[in-house]
Parts: C-alpha cells; structure tokens; sequence
C-alpha cells in the first residue's frame, strides 16, 4: 500500500506539471479581469524574453523530519548558458544511526558553463567538482523518482509528462477540470516591491479539484499503468483511487504569488511559492505526513552582463555521487 500510494503521489505531480502550464495557455483569466490578466499575462511575457536575469532568494522548508533555511543570489545568462548561483544556510536532518536531528551548515557555490555543472562545497576541502549538466539533471529526476526525462521535455515533447496517454482523452479531461475550481486567481492590494510598484497576484491551486475530473483521472492512470480493464473495470477502480487521493489532497495548499511592476515595463519582480502540507501517512497510522515550503525570489536586474568562468581546476565527478 505505501509503494502504491508513492507511485499515486509520483503520477499526480507529473500530471500536475503537464495541466498548470496548459490550463494557463487556456482562453480563461481564472477569476481576474480582463484589464488584470492582461496585465498579469504582459508581466510574465515581458520577463520571458529577457536573455539574462539577476536575482537573490530564500528557502525555508520545515518537515516531519527535515528543515532547510537558505538564502543565496543568483545570475544566469540563458543564450549563452552561463549561470552563477551562491547559497548559504543550515539544514536539519536526523542521523541515520542515532536518529538525533542535527543541523549543518550550507556554504555552496554553484557554476553552469556550457554543457558542465560545477559545485564547491565550502563546508568541506573536496574543492571544486564537475559534471556534465545534462547528466546531473537526469540523475536528480531520477533520484525523485518522476517519471519525466529532462530532454524529452526540452524538447517539447509532452509525451514524457503522459507516459504516451491519449492526448485527446487527456485535454478534454483538462477542460473538464478547469469546469471546478483546480485554479483560482486574484489580485490583492499592491505592493511596493524593492522600490518599484507592483501589482500582486496571487494564484491558487486546488489540488483535491483533481478528484472531480474522472475523465482526467481516468486517462491519466490508464496511461501510468496503473488501471486496465474494460470501461466498467476501469471506472471502479479510478473510484477506489479517488478515496485515496481524496484526503491526500485536501491536505495540499499550495499558493504562487507574483508581484509585477506597473510602470512603463511590466516585468515580474518577485515571486513566492507557498506548500502547506499536512496528509494522512501511507501506512494508514502514526502521525500525518507534514511539510511547509516557502521559496521567494526577488528579481534585481533584467539584461545584467553575464560573466561566468569554469574553475581553473576541479574534480570530474560521477553525477550519481
């Protein structure tokens, strides 16, 4: 039972990755006005386009048993793939003999040149280790255990988000969803950001909303292969994993706040993810499964010069490590 709810939680966030992005291409303004979302919409494609950004940002997690607490800057150049990022902090973990929780210090630097990711652990005298990036990417979406391969998606294959699921069956389960309240969008008071004045908005994302579109859920698990059968069979089942997601996401929160400047340039000048999560564990006793996750991120500059250089000396690393 708990594998199967682990692979249930796996096949929703990849289904989750595919609906939000497509949900928003979608003729819908989600609650806003059609003077607000045009402008919300404005800010985002404005930012889209600038070639470089620089930017500081914070990590707070708090979990049962984990904590982050991190901040860093950052600065990426993405047509000449150069990118530079600094992060500082602590992070609680228990130990794997003891079970004590005990909280270490995070002082990395991190470089992408090209095709090669470079990282230095300060906390340690291992120096600077490298690794093609394409290589590290694979292995952290592995080691998460979703079912998407980076390149596929690069390539803007949404296949790799379905498992080759019927793409009809699967947006007309979209619009299905976008029938509830999946997402729901406002704007609050606005907000002088870092100087500058912005319009704040915020979007909303139900996740139980998922347990109303059958037909999404019906395409989506049919293609995990994790229902069969004739329609009759299918069905059922589909019901027996609404009961269990049912609670599972009633207990996820997740809120993304944009703030965008309302001057000449509309541009996206912060951004704030919020996940409150608090689910009943996979074996069906014990405590809940808790976890709070914020990430803010303040733009500083669009279109800084982007100067980023590879170590003079580093340490070829397997990505796996």
């Amino acid at each position: 039972m708990q594998i199967r709810s682990r692979l249930l939680v796996l096949t929703m966030l990849a289904l989750l990755l595919m609906i939000v992005p497509v949900s928003l291409a979608q003729d819908n303004a989600f609650g806003l006005s059609p003077d607000d979302y045009a402008l919300f919409t404005q800010g985002n494609a404005q930012s889209a386009i600038s070639d470089s950004v620089a930017f500081d940002f914070s990590v707070v997690l708090n979990s049962t048993e984990n904590a982050l607490d991190l901040t860093g800057t950052g600065l990426i150049g993405s047509s000449d793939g150069l990118a530079q990022i600094t992060i500082s902090g602590t992070a609680s973990a228990p130990d794997e003999v003891s079970g004590e929780v005990t909280e270490q210090p995070v002082d990395l630097e991190i470089r992408v040149v090209g095709d090669m990711l470079y990282i230095d652990n300060k906390t340690d005298d291992q120096g600077w280790q490298g690794t093609a990036l394409d290589n590290a990417m694979n292995e952290i979406v592995g080691g998460a255990g979703l079912p998407i391969n980076p390149e596929d998606l690069a390539a803007g294959d949404v296949s790799a988000l379905t498992g080759g699921a019927d793409m009809t069956a699967l947006l007309g389960g979209v619009d299905e969803l976008l029938a509830t309240d999946f997402i729901v969008m406002s704007r609050l008071d606005d907000e002088n950001v870092n100087g500058v004045d912005t319009a704040h908005f915020n979007t909303h994302i139900n996740l139980a909303a998922v347990t109303e579109a059958e037909g999404l859920l019906s395409a989506a698990l049919t293609a995990g292969g994790m229902v069969s059968g004739s329609e009759e069979e299918i069905a059922s089942q589909v019901q027996f994993f609404i009961a269990i997601l049912q609670p599972m996401l009633e207990g996820i929160n997740i809120d993304f706040d944009e703030y965008i400047s309302t001057g000449d340039t509309n541009q996206v000048q912060r951004g704030v993810l919020a996940i409150d999560l608090s689910i009943p564990s996979p074996t069906g006793e014990g405590e809940p499964i808790t976890l709070g996750l914020n990430v803010t991120v303040n733009i500083t500059d669009y279109a800084p010069t982007v100067s980023v250089e590879a170590p003079a000396e580093y340490t070829e690393i397997d990505a796996a490590s």
